[in-house]
């Protein structure tokens, strides 16, 4: 950004994008959003449709092959990135050893964030049982609540969040729920959820519509409501 420039002060702009892995064709061409927040955008498509690899993206862990992704003024790789987004994966990725609440102090340490946040969070998704557990012993929905409360707690003003609601039970959906609506009131939410809870609602909606999922080429247009 040029010295002196005015800040683009909209949550995630997304011009013109184009993205995939490596020399394969791109998963995603030509993707134009924007949207100004706070609230929550619905992300969602046909399975292959590039959903978590535009999350990938924005977050910027994947390379843009041509484009222009910002979030709140600033590049996804930019040392300012720090503090204004966090990505969620679908995937979870614990350290088998360490506790609930060692995971928790890491976290939060590593984010210079609130560890008392941490813990109320983890006591609305009903983890306080488990404080003390390390992570290799806990069920699949437990380690996803984990996750979840991790990424929370940090700092953030845009969260990316990948099937948040996969695997977990319907106590945590609706605390999910709960929170996902608390938080963002005042931030900005990225979601893809395959079963999306009516509960929830959406503020936006960005539609990845597949063109020709088996070669690869993928998502075309959005749709914003």
């Amino acid at each position: 950004m040029a010295a002196g420039a005015p800040i683009d002060e909209r949550a995630i702009v997304i011009e013109d994008i184009v993205v995939g892995y490596g020399d394969e064709k791109p998963v995603i061409s030509n993707l134009s959003f924007a949207f100004k927040g706070p609230g929550i955008v619905r992300v969602h498509g046909q399975n292959g449709s590039g959903k978590s690899t535009l999350l990938e993206a924005i977050s910027g862990y994947l390379p843009l092959t041509r484009g222009r992704i910002s979030i709140l003024g600033h590049e996804p790789t930019s040392a300012a990135r720090r503090g204004l987004r966090v990505h969620s994966r679908g995937s979870v990725s614990l350290f088998p050893e360490m506790t609930v609440d060692e995971h928790l102090y890491f976290a939060c340490k590593f984010a210079s964030s609130s560890l008392k946040f941490a813990h109320s969070l983890a006591l609305n998704f009903g983890m306080s049982p488990w404080m003390e557990t390390p992570a290799k012993e806990l069920s699949t929905g437990l380690a996803k609540k984990l996750w979840l409360v991790m990424a929370f707690s940090r700092r953030w003003h845009v969260g990316l969040l990948d099937e948040p609601f996969a695997g977990l039970d319907e106590e945590s959906i609706g605390s999910l729920i709960a929170t996902a609506k608390r938080l963002g009131s005042h931030r900005t939410m990225l979601i893809v959820a395959h079963d999306w809870p009516e509960e929830l609602g959406w503020q936006s909606r960005l539609l990845l519509a597949a063109e020709d999922v088996a070669s690869g080429l993928i998502s075309r247009q959005t749709e914003v409501v």
